[in-house]
């Protein structure tokens, strides 16, 4: 019985020593100085495998950042585990400080872990961010550049509306002029364009030849014209209705042709001069009386005013 409690009595004296002897500056030099983990010659594999855990713990990057005070617990009870093995103590209270080690070093992992995932989280989240601005930026450049292409489109749009506009005013201007230099002729505004009429007069009687004087009528008319060499001009004959109506269409045509080739003479390009002959068709006055059959036969000279050919008279 006195053995038996003097035993037990150095054994609390020891652990009291134990704890304190050891400063945590010592702690890591006195775990790694001591040797294989054992209880005199026999190994303590709980020991052992908290030693090993913690070396390579211990060597994890950044585990310092997250888990420092959890791996000096760890630490200090590998130390208390280790103190205890060398100097023979009970096996079982070594266990006890191996198991709170472990027990240290699962909670610093856990931390090392949860670390490590926090960032990554916060580091996915700021990428989001920058990827959601970059595709906002992405969108609004493009708003912007369609923005542009479209104000760019409705400025030449409106350049091409003025410049149109420009040139009908070019070409109305240009009709007047013509009216104010021939109003020796018959001259009107029509929705076709300016309409130039010659009477039978310049004409042999029932013949497609120009006279001396509508030569000299249709000479002076291309000159007047050639200032506009770049206008349509449409050539339409007319007759009265005395005679057969296939006659009168035939005799309308040849002297439409005789007007054309009398104005290409005087220099107006041939490409843009068109003819029509109508014949009896259209007649301006009544056909029973001699007045009235001479204003029916004529020439009509249209020069369109749309830039564009004027259409012949249909029916």
């Amino acid at each position: 019985m006195q053995t038996s409690t003097t035993t037990t009595t150095k054994k609390m004296l020891r652990r009291r020593s134990v704890r304190a002897v050891l400063a945590p500056a010592a702690l890591l030099a006195a775990l790694f100085t001591a040797g294989c983990a054992s209880t005199g010659d026999e190994p303590v594999p709980a020991l052992q495998a908290a030693e090993a855990r913690f070396e390579e713990l211990r060597s994890t990057p950044r585990v310092e950042e997250f888990a420092r005070r959890n791996l000096r617990d760890a630490e200090r009870n590998l130390q208390l585990a280790r103190t205890l093995a060398e100097e023979g103590g009970d096996r079982e209270e070594i266990e006890h400080y191996s198991f709170l080690a472990s027990s240290h070093l699962d909670i610093a992992e856990a931390r090392l872990n949860r670390g490590l995932t926090q960032e990554e989280i916060s580091t996915a989240d700021r990428r989001r961010q920058e990827l959601m601005l970059a595709a906002e930026q992405r969108r609004a450049e493009q708003q912007r550049t369609r923005a542009s292409e479209a104000e760019q489109r409705a400025d030449e749009a409106e350049a091409r509306l003025a410049l149109a506009q420009s040139e009908l005013e070019q070409t109305r201007a240009a009709a007047q002029n013509l009216a104010a230099e021939l109003d020796e002729l018959k001259v009107q505004q029509e929705e076709r364009g300016t309409v130039l009429t010659l009477s039978d007069v310049v004409f042999d009687f029932d013949s497609d030849q120009l006279n001396p004087g509508g030569q000299q009528t249709l000479a002076r008319v291309a000159e007047t014209l050639s200032a506009e060499s770049n206008a349509y001009i449409l050539v339409e004959g007319y007759t009265d209705a005395v005679g057969s109506e296939s006659y009168n269409q035939a005799l309308s045509e040849r002297r439409a042709k005789a007007v054309k080739a009398a104005l290409v003479k005087g220099g107006l390009p041939e490409e843009r001069i068109d003819i029509a002959g109508h014949g009896e068709a259209f007649p301006v006055a009544s056909n029973d009386t001699p007045q009235g059959r001479q204003m029916n036969r004529r020439v009509e000279i249209v020069i369109s005013n749309t830039g564009e050919p004027a259409e012949p008279r249909s029916t």
